[in-house]
């Protein structure tokens, strides 16, 4: 079995959490390849490396003095090196970029916060280094040469290896680095080349939690999801995995478990293609705010399917996203964001309108995984206490979702978990 572990900044941000990371990788003899970030922040009022050398670059770029925050980041490395009893000369390789930073690429100065860090942990792992560079391979458009990465990969990666995330190579050499954050990216794109069994990103959670810890503190881990679960959480509001740091792996059809590097005991989540047990777990809630909701009134006379269209297609023209329309009866009701300032008097204009109201500061709460039982438990326990715009249900893909005023919105949210449970 092959796994491809990447682990974050918050695992390498000092030589304590470097200890520990050699324990995790060690552990298991099928984690052969490993992609690791820049240091990140060793307590909340730190910097990161990629932060200090994006600062450098500003300074060198508007002559100011880039020597500081360069200095900043060497000591950074020399003192995890020194505690590590590290051969690895960090001397050496800052002395290149304070002489030469100036004249140098951006994104070959912030790439060295990933580089130098994959030095460092090949030498305490005793793993070969791969530089990045040689391996991803990018055309001049900035598009990833899969079939050239794949046998680039396959030439030089022979046993255990540590390969730097966040950046790629053109075909000239220079480095092409990912947006921030694209060291998760980097190594799903290991994972495809290298046709791994599952991809570990180790990250500073125990996986993707049910809830907002912050709005439900007791909100359980979710075990097993899949990429299109996935995503509908992340499209309702709930913040995991960017699209980007996944698709390669879902592509390849390859599971990514995520796990917390502070807590390796800790199973984390499992993304997959197919659940194992049919799917029929509560997996989550989900809070959207920004939403208005309109509710149009209309003549006895009106066509009621063509209205529903004409309003729909109004929505489409001024720029309004619709999330939801429903027909009840004389009562057509829409959930819509965006900017509403021209609505009203559209909505007004039309004939088949007898009356229009616009709520505005409504808030949607998603749930996934859910039955019509644990719909129908929400609304017993919300009767009275949790005034609720609109809900309805998706049977097919076990979605609830609830429309209330922003005011209520994490109480909507509890009693949905609770019900959901």
């Amino acid at each position: 079995m092959l796994k491809v572990a990447k682990f974050g900044g918050s695992s390498l941000s000092d030589a304590a959490r470097f200890e520990n990371f050699k324990r995790i990788v060690l552990a298991d003899g099928d984690r052969k390849i490993v992609v690791v970030s820049a240091p990140g922040k060793r307590y909340p009022a730190d910097t990161k490396v990629t932060d200090l050398l994006i600062k450098a670059c500003f300074c060198a770029k508007n002559g100011g003095n880039y020597v500081a925050p360069l200095k900043e980041v060497e000591s950074r490395y020399a003192e995890i090196a020194e505690k590590l009893s590290l051969s690895f000369d960090v001397k050496k390789e800052f002395a290149y970029l304070y002489d030469e930073l100036p004249s140098l690429a951006e994104a070959f100065v912030l790439s060295r916060g990933e580089y130098l860090c994959a030095r460092m942990a090949a030498e305490y792992l005793g793993f070969d280094f791969i530089d990045a560079a040689e391996i991803i391979l990018f055309d001049y458009s900035g598009k990833l040469n899969y079939g050239a990465s794949a046998s680039a990969a396959a030439k030089k990666i022979s046993g255990a290896a540590v390969i730097p995330g966040f950046y790629g190579g053109y075909p000239n050499g220079q480095v092409k680095i990912f947006a921030r954050g694209g060291g998760d990216e980097s190594g799903a794109i290991l994972a495809s080349l290298m046709r791994a069994d599952l991809y570990e990103n180790w990250t500073d959670v125990s996986g993707v939690k049910k809830a907002d810890p912050a709005v439900i503190p007791y909100a359980e881990t979710i075990r097993e999801i899949t990429f299109s679960d996935l995503r509908l959480l992340s499209v309702s509001g709930a913040r995991v995995l960017q699209e980007n740091a996944v698709s390669p792996a879902k592509k390849a059809g390859i599971p990514i478990n995520v796990r917390n590097s502070a807590s390796p005991s800790d199973e984390g989540t499992t993304i997959v293609s197919d659940y194992k047990n049919g799917g029929n777990e509560f997996l989550g809630v989900t809070i959207s705010a920004g939403f208005y909701s309109v509710r149009i009134t209309l003549k006895e006379s009106a066509n009621r399917s063509r209205a529903l269209a004409e309003y729909a297609s109004l929505f489409e023209g001024l720029n309004v996203s619709v999330a939801r329309a429903e027909l009840c009866g004389d009562e057509l009701f829409f959930v819509v964001s965006g900017d509403l300032g021209a609505v009203p008097d559209e909505v007004y204009s039309l004939r088949e309108t007898a009356g229009a109201t616009l709520s505005e500061g409504q808030t949607l709460v998603t749930v996934l995984g859910v039955t019509g039982i644990a719909a129908g438990k929400f609304l017993t326990a919300a009767q009275d206490k949790i005034p609720v715009e609109f809900c309805w249900l998706d049977c097919k893909r076990r979605l609830f979702y609830i429309l209330v005023n922003s005011v209520f919105a994490e109480e909507a949210a509890r009693a949905a978990y609770n019900a959901a449970k």
